[in-house]
């Protein structure tokens, strides 16, 4: 998403024309914890150790 934001950017921004950009982070939902845990099989990890795995990848530190 952010490349297309980059591009659009470069062609409006010769008009004045601002470009802003929100990519909201994960949220926790079932399809979430399915994809986790799944992951966490897959590493040999445990379901805890896979979501702050993703809680430290996040700006704000957290999962909506």
């Amino acid at each position: 998403m952010g490349g297309l934001m980059r591009t659009v950017a470069l062609e409006v921004g010769p008009h004045h024309i601002n470009v802003n950009n929100i990519c909201p982070g994960l949220t926790e939902t079932l399809r979430m914890q399915k994809l986790l845990a799944g992951k966490a099989t897959a590493c040999g990890w445990c379901e805890k150790e896979i979501y702050q795995e993703c809680v430290q990848e996040m700006s704000l530190g957290r999962i909506s």
